[in-house]
């Protein structure tokens, strides 16, 4: 999954993945890409049912005031 600077506003991606890590519950994620605009993350899922929560989980994380201005990456498809 990532993320995208939709306001360039916004904070960078840097503190915005430190965000990001920070507000997801436990240790549900880790980056693996971070530039200015976009910030790559993996989050361990096991089936569609993993893959739902995992995005329910990044919208509610999304919704932090902190993060206006960051918002979820359409999937490829």
């Amino acid at each position: 999954m990532a993320v995208v600077r939709r306001d360039q506003r916004a904070p960078g991606g840097e503190s915005t993945a430190i965000r990001l890590l920070a507000l997801l519950p436990g240790d549900a994620g880790r980056c693996t890409e971070v530039d200015a605009d976009r910030v790559r993350l993996r989050i361990p899922v096991s089936g569609p049912a993993g893959s739902r929560a995992a995005r329910r989980a990044l919208r509610a994380v999304l919704a932090d005031r902190a993060l206006l201005g960051w918002a979820e990456e359409p999937a490829a498809g």
